[in-house]
């Protein structure tokens, strides 16, 4: 297997490669965050940071969707339903970083 320009992940025990431009998708910075806010919630984290001045927009409209879902007790694990309606995939919030 050709492995070169690609980052080892570890995934429920077995090494996959992954290539560096599948983790740099909307789909899966937003999948993140809606996974991160969703925790932070269920386990009551405070975040001090400023959502507003983090660099992945992408990723902080996921969070905050995680998080909504879970104050409404409509998490399930599954990002899929909160990424239709984001409106990210239709190109209505273009991909960007803040710096």
């Amino acid at each position: 297997m050709n492995t070169t320009g690609k980052i080892r992940k570890v995934k429920f025990g077995k090494v996959v490669w992954v290539n560096p431009t599948d983790l740099d998708q909307n789909r899966v910075r937003f999948n993140w965050g809606y996974h991160d806010g969703a925790h932070d919630v269920r386990t009551e984290f405070v975040r001090r940071d400023d959502l507003e001045q983090h660099y992945d927009q992408v990723y902080v409209r996921g969070y905050r969707a995680g998080a909504e879902d879970m104050r409404q007790a409509t998490y399930f694990g599954d990002s899929t339903k909160a990424w239709e309606s984001s409106g990210i995939e239709q190109g209505i919030e273009p991909y960007q970083y803040r710096k």
